[in-house]
This record gives structure tokens, C-alpha cells and sequence, in this order.
């Protein structure tokens, strides 16, 4: 066919090119215009040269075709050649020539298909001879070898002298039409476009296997029939490419109806194609609602369509809050609270998602307030506050997106306070047991504990009130020992009382600021015993500021001052200081302090 369809394309080539170039004077109307025919017959030579052996070759082929012997088989090729003058400015004038028309007739089908266009000769001799209007020979040459398929628009041309050329006309004998080696290539690429058109009802029929059955809503599968569909593509990718279009006379000659099964094909490929990649860009969706579908029934099934959701997409939030609510359910708050942190701090849900995605963040919260309440209640705050330490994490994560409520921060509060208070009552036990000891060492750590938790212990006054109780019990069992002759225990608590006094710089602030007079009062020998005469001073004045007459408190002006001499005298010291120097320094001038000043100087009178 594409031969046929060249030859055609020449011919039309020259006319159209005839007409734009006209002779001047020359008027290049259908008269000018002559054609002629010549042919070929073809059939068998049972003592071929060379090219009657390209002849039998082809009959050979139409006849196993047909089911003739190749001896009564034959056929006859015409070309209708048409010719025109030309003359042009510059050049010599001629007869341009061109194949206007090539046909074939006789035995030319092979089983249903016509083999017409492989038939064209390749090549053409003969002699021409023209002919003027009166019948005289003007020129006769021959010509050979001539390839009947030319690329050039003219065919060829014969020049002529003169540049009259109306009336000539020209005359072809001796004609030869014939093959060469071309014909059987095009006859070895036909039979094989030939076994492709065959092999394509095989092929049609593995692609439509290949896509029978195939579920694009089936998540499951998916993949494995998208690579199915992909396989049936390719397959008819291999037929929309086969050779056999060009070659065969489809659709006209279509015995194995190729192409309409083809085309059903195609069609059905289509289809799949269009819900499989919509499938594809919504696997995540198709595993989530498959998963949905079956959570009450099989929850563990259930997650593992989540999971497949995730796989293929990571931040599919709806899978993440189903996952999310099948741990909560079974008992994995923290995997559920960590998960749903996911979702808040890297996921960004916005919408109906992250309505759902808080929706579900309520429901683990309050199963993390719920444990951490009764952990409270049951003073295991430690655990609490373990528990507790998720919820805050993902609070400090979420904040942007989730706003937790104030039930968080109450509970730490509780969990934290019932610590510090735990420190307190084993300190307290211990003091009423006389372990002051130990009772430090826990009144310490509650301390520390409250300074590392200030935002939920907002005051260390509890831990400061039991320091001071440890304080005074310390300088009672001074007195106590004294009192005895027992010198080591009196020694032991009198260095306690120095250490806490001096240790605790926050206790005399607590104490100026919060505490009681009577606890004031004991707060003026406490300080006192522990040589630190300013800072009972400074009790005394409290005491005085709060209006308390100075004979309520005799007794303690009087321990005081008296300490204060013994601390503050250096026997023998050169350049000592005078005792009212002293007062002075203490700020102890007021009135209200006289039996304080009275005190001090009989006790620095005293010393030895």
C-alpha cells in the first residue's frame, strides 16, 4: 500500500508542478496532456534468468497461498503513464513523464488478503519513441532500468529541439516490467507482518486474561493487578505497533477480526486504567475503609489495613486516629498518645481530621487523667507523675493545633505536692522519734524537690515550719544534755543548732515573715544558742514591731544578751572592741532592748 500510495503522490506532484510552471504562450490545458499504458504479464518460466526467478519466487507464494499450483498461476501489472511538454526560460524544452496509475490483476490474493501493492515492478525498460503531429518520428531512444518507484516528482523528462512541442506524442515498445531484490524483501517483511497479524489473536487473548478479574477496589490486590493491567498494556502496545497495519488491508481484509477485538480491548484497558490510577492515588483511603468496615468484628485484621494505609501513605491521619483508638481500647495509651502527638506536631490536621484526631486525643487523655487520679489517691505519685510525663510532652508538642486543658496541670500539682508533703511526713516521723538526723535529711530533699518544682510547690514554708521544729529541738536537747552534765550530747546538738542557723539563710527570712510570735520568741534563743546575735536581734525587733511589750519577752532578752557577750568577747585580743561598740554594731540602742543591753554587759562582765 505505501508503494501504491507513493507512486500516486509522483504523479500528482508533476501535474501540480507542471501548472506552476507554464511555457510562456503555452496554454497548459488537458489538451497537452496524453497518457498511454504499459504492462507486464507474469506467470511461471520453468527456466528463469534472474529476474523470472524473483517472478517465481512470488508466484510460489501466491499459489501456497490460494491453493493453485504455481504453473497456473499468473498476473498482469499496468502503469499508465502520462505525459506533458515543458518549456521553461533558460532551459531546453522537453516531455516530462510520470505513472499516473499502477494496477495489478489476476491471481493476486494470498488466502483473504490481496497482495496488489507488493506487486508493483520495481524496475521498467523500453524504447520510446515520439512522434510529431504529422506522424514523423522525432526522436526514439532507449531506456532501461528505470526504477518505477522513483523519489524524484518527474518520473523523467526527454528533451526535444525546437519550441513547438504541440501535437507530439509518444509511443512505448520493446516494454518490460520486472523485479529485483527489493520485491523479496517486501515479500519476506509481508509474511512476517502476516504471522504477527495471526500471533495477535494469541496476544489479544493473554491481555484479556491478564484483565479478567480485576478489582481496582480491591486494596489488597492493588498492586498486584495494577501490574497485571500494566502487563495487558504492554501487550497492546505490541499490537498498536505490529508491522501488519502498514503491510495488511486492514480493516478492509480482517479475517481473524483483529481489530475489532482490538478495539474491545482497548476499551476494556481504559476503563480499568482510569479506576486503577484513581484507586491508586486513594490506596490509603481504600485500606482505611476497609479497615473500618471490620473493626468491630476483627479489630486485629483491622489494624493491619491501618498499618497498610501508612505504609503507602505516612501521614494518612484518619489510619493514624483509628490506630490511635485500637490501642486505647487495648489497654496502649501511651502508644496512643504518642501517635496522635505525631499527627499534631509533624502532620498539621486541619478540618474534619483534626476534629477527629482532638476528638480521639479527649478520650486517651482522659484515660491518662483518670490512672494518674487514682494513682493520687492511692499516694503513688511517683507513678502519677510518670504517667503524667506523656501527657505534658505531648501538650508541649500539640500546642499549636491542641490546647490541653487545665485538668493537667492540677493533677501535676497534686502529684507533685504529694511528694514534697511524702518528704515531709517521714521528716516529721522521724522528729517525733528524736532522729533529727534523719529528720534533716528529708526536710533537705523537700527543699530541694520544692526549688526544682516551683511552678506546681509554689511555697517552701511546710518544709522551712518542720526545719524550724528540727531547729528547736535541737537547742532544747543542748539545754536538756547540759542540764545533766552530759557534755558530748550537749556539744553534738549545740553544733547542730550553729549548723542550721548558719546553713539556712531562707529559714530567718521564713521565720521573720510567717511564723508565730511564740515561734518568734523560741526563733530569739535558737539564734542566739547558735552565735548569731544579729540575726536574734533582729527576731527581737520583729517581735517589738508586731507590739509585744518587752517584759513578755524578759526571759529571751536576757538568754540573748547573755549568749551574744560570750559569742562576740575575745579575751586578751589586742585592740578588742568595747562592749557598747558592739551594741552598737548589733543595733541593739532601742529602749525596748534594755534587759537585751543589761544582759550583754553583765554577761561580758562575767567572762573570765
Amino acid at each position: 500500500m505505501l508503494t501504491l500510495l507513493r507512486l500516486l503522490t509522483i504523479s500528482i506532484v508533476i501535474v501540480l508542478s507542471m501548472s506552476a510552471n507554464p511555457v510562456s504562450g503555452f496554454s497548459m490545458d488537458e489538451q497537452h496532456v496524453r497518457s498511454t499504458v504499459i504492462s507486464s504479464s507474469f506467470s511461471f518460466n520453468p527456466y528463469p534468468d534472474r529476474r523470472q526467478d524473483v517472478v517465481n519466487s512470488v508466484l510460489q507464494t501466491i499459489s501456497e497461498g490460494s491453493g493453485k499450483l504455481r504453473a497456473f498461476t499468473s498476473y498482469k501489472a499496468e502503469l499508465e503513464i502520462v505525459y506533458r511538454p515543458l518549456m521553461e526560460p533558460g532551459k531546453q524544452a522537453g516531455l516530462v513523464f510520470g505513472i499516473e496509475r499502477t494496477s495489478i490483476s489476476g491471481d493476486t490474493g494470498y488466502r483473504d488478503f490481496d497482495l496488489s501493492h507488493l506487486l508493483i515492478p520495481d524496475k521498467a525498460d523500453f524504447v520510446l519513441r515520439l512522434y510529431a503531429e504529422s506522424g514523423s518520428l522525432v526522436t526514439e531512444t532507449r531506456l532501461e532500468g528505470l526504477d518505477i518507484e522513483s523519489e524524484d516528482s518527474d518520473w523523467f523528462m526527454v528533451s526535444l529541439p525546437g519550441e513547438n512541442l504541440n501535437g507530439i506524442y509518444a509511443e512505448f515498445s520493446d516494454t518490460e516490467l520486472y523485479y529485483d531484490h527489493r520485491t523479496l524483501e517486501r515479500i519476506k517483511s509481508w509474511g512476517e507482518a502476516l504471522a504477527g497479524y495471526y500471533q495477535a489473536t494469541f496476544i489479544i487473548e493473554e491481555a484479556e486474561e491478564l484483565i479478567d478479574g480485576l478489582d481496582p477496589d480491591n486494596p489488597e490486590t492493588l498492586l498486584l493487578d495494577e501490574f497485571r493491567l500494566c502487563q495487558a498494556e504492554a501487550l497492546a502496545g505490541e499490537i498498536a505497533q505490529a508491522t501488519f497495519h502498514s503491510w495488511l488491508n486492514l480493516p478492509q481484509a480482517d479475517p481473524e477480526q483483529v481489530i475489532p477485538a482490538y478495539e474491545r480491548l482497548i476499551e476494556r484497558i481504559d476503563v480499568l486504567r482510569t479506576r486503577f490510577n484513581a484507586s491508586i492515588t486513594l490506596i490509603d483511603q481504600l485500606f482505611y475503609r476497609s479497615g473500618i468496615s471490620i473493626t468491630e468484628d476483627s479489630p486485629e485484621l483491622a489494624r493491619e489495613y491501618f498499618l497498610s494505609a501508612i505504609t503507602y501513605n505516612p501521614f494518612h491521619i484518619p489510619s493514624h486516629v483509628a490506630i490511635a483508638d485500637a490501642d486505647l481500647k487495648s489497654g496502649s495509651k501511651v502508644e496512643a498518645l504518642a501517635r496522635l502527638g505525631d499527627v499534631f506536631s509533624v502532620m498539621n490536621p486541619v478540618g474534619l481530621e483534626l476534629r477527629d484526631a482532638s476528638y480521639m486525643t479527649d478520650s486517651v487523655l482522659k484515660a491518662f487523667y483518670d490512672d494518674a487520679r487514682e494513682y493520687i489517691g492511692e499516694q503513688r505519685f511517683t507513678q502519677s507523675l510518670e504517667l503524667l510525663e506523656h501527657a505534658t510532652r505531648f501538650c508541649t508538642l500539640s500546642d499549636e493545633f491542641y490546647t490541653c486543658t487545665g485538668e493537667l496541670g492540677q493533677l501535676l500539682r497534686a502529684s507533685h505536692m504529694g511528694i514534697y508533703d511524702s518528704f515531709l511526713v517521714v521528716s516529721s516521723r522521724a522528729l517525733r522519734n528524736d532522729n533529727l538526723r534523719l529528720a534533716r535529711i528529708y526536710i533537705d530533699s523537700a527543699l530541694d524537690y520544692q526549688q526544682a518544682n516551683n511552678d506546681f510547690i509554689p511555697t517552701d514554708g511546710d518544709a522551712l515550719d518542720l526545719l524550724f521544729s528540727v531547729f528547736t529541738r535541737h537547742r532544747v536537747l543542748s539545754d536538756l544534755f547540759g542540764m545533766f552534765g552530759n557534755s558530748g550530747g550537749d556539744n553534738e546538738h549545740i553544733n547542730a543548732v550553729r549548723d542550721i542557723g548558719q546553713e539556712y539563710e531562707l529559714l530567718h527570712k521564713h521565720l521573720l515573715e510567717s511564723v508565730s510570735n511564740a515561734d518568734l520568741q523560741s526563733a530569739v534563743l535558737n539564734y542566739s544558742v547558735a552565735g548569731m546575735p544579729a540575726v536574734a536581734i533582729k527576731m527581737l525587733v520583729k517581735l517589738q514591731q508586731r507590739g509585744v511589750r518587752a517584759s513578755e519577752v524578759t526571759f529571751h532578752q536576757r538568754i540573748a544578751g547573755r549568749l551574744a557577750a560570750a559569742e562576740l568577747w575575745e579575751p586578751g585580743a589586742p585592740g578588742s572592741k568595747k562592749p557598747e561598740t558592739l551594741l552598737d554594731e548589733l543595733n541593739a540602742g532601742d529602749p525596748w532592748l534594755s534587759i537585751y543591753r543589761q544582759s550583754f554587759y553583765e554577761g561580758w562582765e562575767n567572762m573570765p
